[in-house]
């Protein structure tokens, strides 16, 4: 019995010596970093507007680097990009959990694959939420990305980073999000913001896989 008991101490504290080293990899950086500034902010006859994270999502996320605008296109219709780019896991979550605390309602989702040149493969697997508040009606697109791997699956991603660390390589991860308001048809709304992805993600995808 004191044998047993003296091997699941053992057990036990090495456990928790790895659990210790998990957490010094998931806080200590790695060089490196993406510009996001050099993604650009008027193309095609699209412009934008910036943003800046609110004091306390920035205290919480702790990102490296933050590109958040409002690009709106030749006819006038607006639309949010967000990329959100760290080596933290604190720094990613799942926009299904933040958005119904703002207010929105997550009417359904799905998953679906978007062809866009300059993505690693020519197409990125999203995760596809139709979202409502008061009558507005929007489309919200996000996925997960490491190097050249992207994935709608926030474990999946945390996964990746954590692979990367373990192995010493560089593990900076990004969340790339658009929401578009469904103006006529969601068909529509999809449209316009694959268009938009396929004019920028080329140089979104240059900066995050760097």
């Amino acid at each position: 019995m004191a044998k047993s008991g003296g091997l699941i101490l053992c057990v036990l504290f090495a456990a928790a010596l790895w659990l210790q080293s998990l957490g010094r990899l998931a806080s200590s950086p790695v060089k490196g970093g993406a510009e996001l500034s050099r993604i650009p902010a008027r193309f095609g006859g699209w412009r934008s507007e910036e943003h800046k994270l609110d004091a306390v999502s920035a205290r919480l996320l702790e990102p490296d680097a933050v590109l958040w605008r409002t690009y709106v296109d030749p006819e006038g219709r607006p639309l949010d990009f967000l990329v959100v780019y760290g080596h933290q896991k604190k720094s990613f979550h799942s926009p299904g959990f933040c958005l119904p605390g703002s207010g929105w309602e997550v009417a359904a989702k799905e998953r679906l694959t978007l062809k866009i040149p300059g993505a690693p493969g020519g197409s990125v697997e999203a995760n596809l939420f139709r979202i409502q508040n008061k009558g507005v009606q929007q489309l919200a697109l996000y996925w997960f990305a490491h190097g050249r791997a992207t994935t709608p699956s926030l474990f999946q991603h945390n996964l990746n980073l954590l692979k990367s660390r373990l192995m010493h390589r560089r593990a900076f991860g990004a969340l790339v999000r658009v929401v578009v308001p469904v103006v006529t048809t969601e068909q529509d709304a999809l449209r316009r913001a694959v268009v938009f992805l396929r004019e920028v993600y080329p140089e979104v995808n240059r900066q995050i896989s760097s």
